[in-house]
């Protein structure tokens, strides 16, 4: 056989250094796929907050719970630490969760930095797979137009603020 065909320490370690740059809204950006130990990590910080409780003697159903305010906001810093993980300067990794939470992110910038990173880290199962059993048990929350705080209701057109008197 070939020593090619082996791994080596330096091959094994050759991963870290791999970066994609990612055109986005904002502009281009350098990103690297997550360690493992970022990637748990991350699926832990998603999910913070769901209890899951077996369901019947035989333990194969599970009861899922969670209060949906806490669980987006859990969302939001997982995805915070992700970005702060995955960007990638000059091979220096120094971004912190809360510097990112203060960028300003334009149009689907966070979004398609979020799908970018999870991709070039192999990820697409763990803790959105957990939460996409709890939105089929417990369904997606529903907007009521009605309740908006902010809608219009007192112009006898259907709603809304007429640009003319605004």
């Amino acid at each position: 056989m070939s020593e090619d065909l082996f791994l080596t320490k330096a091959r094994l370690l050759q991963g870290a250094d791999y970066t994609e740059d990612i055109e986005t809204d904002m502009g281009v950006f350098r990103i690297r796929p997550l360690t493992d130990g970022e990637k748990a990590k991350f699926e832990a910080l998603a999910v913070k907050g769901v209890k899951a409780e077996p369901v019947g003697n035989n333990n194969q159903n599970l009861k899922m719970s969670a209060d949906m305010e806490q669980l987006l906001l859990n969302q939001h810093e997982a995805e915070f630490y992700l970005i702060a993980c995955g960007l990638s300067f000059d091979n220096r990794h120094d971004f912190k969760p809360a510097e990112i939470k203060r960028i300003i992110f334009k149009g689907n910038s966070r979004a398609l930095l979020v799908a970018k990173i999870k991709e070039v880290s192999g990820m697409d199962s763990g803790a959105s797979e957990i939460l996409e059993l709890f939105r089929k048990e417990h369904g997606r929350p529903e907007i009521d137009n009605n309740d908006d705080p902010w809608e219009d209701t007192s112009s006898d057109d259907g709603g809304g603020v007429d640009a003319a008197s605004g």
